[in-house]
């Protein structure tokens, strides 16, 4: 069985994380993950789904610079006390080094919790407190589609991922203005572009039992193209990071995932909105 691992800024919304350079040789397969999320805010505590499907790209090429290269398609779904996210997601890696990744989707806001989409007045607006004291929350419904390119290396112990990730949301009512983009914490336009840059450095133990076992620190920006600086300076957050992967049978995979940090651009996210997460997905190959 493939165990997949390295770069870990999509384990929290997709359950599944991409080997950087150290993957074993791709196989043709069908994948499954079913996770759970926990966190320090009430709308991070959420339950993870995704299917793929799993080619391989090369047969006459062999080497850490060919084993990995694939292409996968499959379907994500995020759910919180806020929002589900519905997903179609495409993947090409044709190197070690490389990967791109790109989503098409919807995303549902419900107000039944009180965390509902949080409408707002403009770019300069402060997103709504996690606590709901200030929510003005309704249903919501929210098209998305993006691209995320990525480079990555292993020297040793040390793992080193880069992406960047492009992502444009529309929401389907016109009389919305702003909205609040939970996942960055930004405040986009009724359509608009949110991009991010998020490096992470991991330090990997080899010498333990397990598959993968891994340490380290990320750090992203997020920041929306049509805001001016003074409305609506980038969104910084830093983080520790530890991460392993147990293989429980010889088709089940247990991979948690630990992150600890805030957003050091200060209050009031600084203060309301801590980066406190554990992701925990049990991994199922299916044929």
């Amino acid at each position: 069985m493939r165990i997949e691992y390295g770069a870990l800024c999509v384990v929290v919304l997709v359950g599944f994380i991409v080997a950087p350079a150290t993957a074993q040789r791709a196989e043709a397969s069908w994948d499954a993950a079913y996770g759970l999320v926990v966190g320090a805010n009430p709308t991070a505590a959420g339950a993870t789904g995704a299917v793929k499907r799993t080619v391989p790209l090369y047969r006459d090429r062999s080497g850490v610079l060919w084993d990995s290269a694939r292409v996968e398609a499959g379907l994500d779904v995020l759910g919180n006390p806020s929002f589900t996210d519905l997903a179609l997601r495409l993947y090409f890696e044709p190197v070690a080094l490389f990967d791109v990744t790109v989503v098409s989707g919807s995303r549902l806001f419900y107000n039944g919790l009180g965390f509902g989409a949080a409408p707002l007045q403009s770019y300069a607006d402060t997103p709504p407190s996690v606590d709901g004291s200030n929510y003005d929350g309704r249903s919501e419904l929210v098209s998305f589609s993006g691209f995320a390119p990525r480079v990555k290396a292993a020297a040793g112990p040390l793992i080193f991922a880069n992406t960047f990730r492009a992502t444009w949301y529309e929401v389907s009512r016109r009389d919305i203005a702003f909205l609040e983009e939970p996942r960055t914490v930004s405040v986009t336009a009724r359509a608009d572009w949110v991009l991010e840059n998020e490096a992470q450095l991991l330090y990997r133990f080899r010498e333990v039992a397990a598959p993968f076992l891994a340490v380290g620190v990320s750090h992203r920006s997020a920041w929306v193209p049509a805001a001016s600086a003074d409305d609506q300076p980038a969104s910084q957050r830093s983080a520790f990071l530890a991460a392993a992967v147990v293989k429980l049978t010889a088709r089940l995979s247990l991979q948690a995932a630990l992150f600890g940090g805030a957003y050091v651009n200060g209050e009031p996210i600084a203060v309301e909105r801590p980066y406190l997460l554990g992701a925990f997905t049990l991994l199922h190959r299916l044929d």
